[in-house]
């Protein structure tokens, strides 16, 4: 076709043509080749033809441009394949079941349960939580409590359960229980130049514990015949408030997990002396309501001895 007087432009998704001017010459751009065909000198004959020349050369050059990409399966067939694929995770993700929510009452007791700087959950009960209730088709959502409200709360149903480092000892009838999951000794700690050395030593002294925790009620019923007799047994409604009372010299000693002292020395840079005897080893679980119907407790069981087996439980404790 003759060119149009005045500018003209031809696009194409493999070749551009730059515009052409009637009067001048005509430039053809082939990829990063330019045809340049000057008018000038040319007889009429030519002029004529040479639209159409650099027109079939245009065309020729898009056939062997578009050949390879329509002709290569590969090329289109990853395209395909990649939408397949991508069909296909929507579909899968689609068709996994969505876990159900399980609130699980806790205290702030590190290394047990706490929440990390981005205010996370965070700690070994919390991970183990985690991972044993995605098992079997449940997403924890953590709820944090006050200690001593932890039976009301879940009579009330305000809580599904109580995980966090929780002492299976003498609770046997009041909870419905998975677990134990994990042993742990409730120790005796002291100032590094107290004269308490042993058990025996607490005869007459002033003990801080957590309130409703194991330590008070061996120390109160004086289950640990091994363990003098203190004078004062102080119960804190909150774990973390053991420590302020033991550096002020308010109390001679505490009870707690060995866990949680260790955790608070790195924490705080401080160190206290840990008797030699624990107080009590207690068997660590998870407290549901005794009036459960749920088969979830008996659930748990199971995933934590495959856990145990696995090697789960010890990797993340």
């Amino acid at each position: 076709y003759p060119p149009r007087a005045g500018r003209m432009t031809v696009r194409s998704p493999h070749a551009v043509m730059r515009p052409i001017n009637g009067a001048d010459r005509v430039s053809v751009l082939l990829s990063s080749t330019c045809i340049r065909m000057p008018r000038k000198g040319l007889s009429m004959h030519a002029r004529r033809t040479m639209p159409v020349l650099a027109t079939c050369l245009l065309l020729l050059f898009i056939a062997l441009l578009a050949a390879p990409l329509t002709g290569c399966g590969g090329r289109q067939g990853g395209s395909g394949s990649a939408k397949t694929t991508e069909a296909a995770g929507t579909q899968s993700s689609a068709d996994t079941p969505k876990l159900k929510t399980i609130t699980v009452g806790y205290e702030n007791y590190p290394p047990s349960c706490y929440l990390d700087e981005d205010g996370s959950p965070a700690g070994i009960d919390m991970d183990l939580a985690t991972e044993a209730f995605r098992r079997i088709g449940y997403k924890p959502v953590f709820k944090p409590i006050t200690w001593t409200d932890k039976d009301e709360l879940l009579a009330a149903g305000k809580i599904d359960c109580i995980w966090c480092c929780f002492s299976m000892n003498g609770r046997g009838d009041r909870y419905t229980w998975a677990g134990p999951y994990l042993k742990s000794d409730e120790v005796v700690a002291v100032p590094v130049k107290s004269d308490i050395e042993t058990l025996a030593d607490l005869e007459g002294r002033t003990v801080g514990v957590a309130a409703t925790t194991e330590p008070e009620r061996v120390l109160l019923e004086h289950l640990n015949l091994d363990a003098g007799a203190p004078a004062h047994v102080y119960s804190l409604k909150d774990s973390a408030y053991l420590f302020t009372p033991l550096g002020r010299g308010y109390v001679d000693a505490i009870a707690t997990h060995r866990l949680m002292i260790e955790q608070y020395e790195r924490d705080y840079n401080v160190s206290y002396r840990v008797l030699d005897e624990p107080l009590v080893t207690s068997n660590v679980g998870v407290a549901f309501s005794k009036d459960a119907t749920s088969t979830v407790p008996a659930q748990l069981d199971r995933v934590f001895r495959k856990m145990r087996n696995d090697g789960t439980l010890k990797q993340i404790i």
